[in-house]
């Protein structure tokens, strides 16, 4: 994990550890957003390096430092941590220099990730989604965006569009329909769909620089609300953070040998042979999510079916180490 996605980790659970419920999510989002805004900055200035933050700002804002170096704000360095948000001004300077960058922060879609955010809010946006995962997840209906398919059929039909940060938003959209009508049956299940999903999308290159972020975004404000009546979704960040290198490592293996597409840039969808049991189900029981127990549980069977999983991984991964089979 690089020095900036351990900080703006930090930064995240400052603003939860802060308890500021009012603006909490409006802080949160804007350390996913800036840090994405700076990322692409970075991937889009010359220099075969990762250009440093101090580095990024000279060749932005040269303005904004002397020639020794001593006066500046040092807000690059903010802007690497998801820290501070860019004025509309240092936007416009920047969008200059680096087209569509702006568009990168400003995105609306990055609200969309908000589960509990009013959806009247965010209808409208659904039609901005690219064409081929809007046709595979909604349809007009009398008038009304709704979900084109019984949820299961429609997330896996995105499985295989999954692309960039669209795909997530579509995903999360499945599962704050499920909330708003209080489908406690199949939160567990979307959210097994949504690990997936966000696995893959890290995978492509559009998200990978801000992926350990995302996770603990998904890990602190989405997964906490799939869980079903006993089990409870990826309980533990490290888990999370194990689930997604063990995929990337699984990935490279798979991709070397030519048997899945290498991820192309913002399409991560050749990666779904990966999970959806046609490579073997050592896949989706050594990259499928972690299950815990809710405090309180009434079927016995979950703390079983918990341990269970828990075998089948440790197993699963030691296969799927191996690489595939010649």
């Amino acid at each position: 994990m690089s020095e900036y996605e351990s900080k703006r980790i930090a930064q995240i659970y400052r603003r939860i550890d802060a308890g500021n419920s009012a603006y909490l999510m409006e802080q949160v989002i804007g350390v996913l957003r800036v840090s994405a805004w700076f990322e692409f900055l970075r991937a889009n200035l010359p220099g075969d390096a990762p250009l440093t933050p101090y580095a990024v700002g000279r060749l932005l804002q040269p303005e904004t430092y002397v020639k020794e170096g001593a006066h500046h704000q040092n807000l690059w360095a903010k802007y690497a941590q998801g820290q501070h948000v860019p004025s509309a001004l240092t936007l416009s300077k920047i969008e200059v220099h680096v087209p569509g960058s702006a568009a990168v922060l400003n995105s609306r879609l990055w609200w969309m990730l908000d589960c509990k955010r009013p959806r009247h809010m965010d209808v409208a946006m659904l039609d901005s989604l690219p064409y081929p995962i809007r046709d595979c997840m909604f349809v007009l209906e009398q008038g009304r965006v709704v979900i084109a398919r019984s949820w299961d059929d429609s997330l896996d039909r995105l499985c295989e569009r999954a692309s960039g940060l669209e795909a997530l938003v579509a995903a999360v959209w499945v599962l704050r329909e499920a909330l708003h009508a209080g489908d406690e049956d199949n939160y567990l299940s979307i959210g097994e769909y949504l690990h997936s999903i966000l696995l893959m999308v890290l995978a492509s290159k559009e998200l990978h620089c801000i992926r350990y972020t995302l996770m603990a975004f998904f890990f602190e404000f989405v997964f906490p609300l799939c869980s079903g009546r006993d089990l409870t979704l990826n309980p533990d960040p490290q888990q999370l953070l194990e689930s997604a290198e063990a995929f990337d490592e699984v990935r490279w293996l798979y991709e070397d040998s030519g048997t899945v597409e290498p991820v192309h840039h913002g399409d991560s969808s050749s990666c779904y042979a990966l999970f959806e049991g046609s490579l073997g189900w050592d896949m989706r029981l050594g990259l499928g999510p972690h299950y815990g127990v809710r405090e309180g549980a009434s079927n016995p069977e979950a703390h079983l079916y918990a341990r269970r999983c828990r075998i089948y991984r440790t197993c699963a991964l030691a296969v799927l180490g191996q690489g595939p089979a010649v």
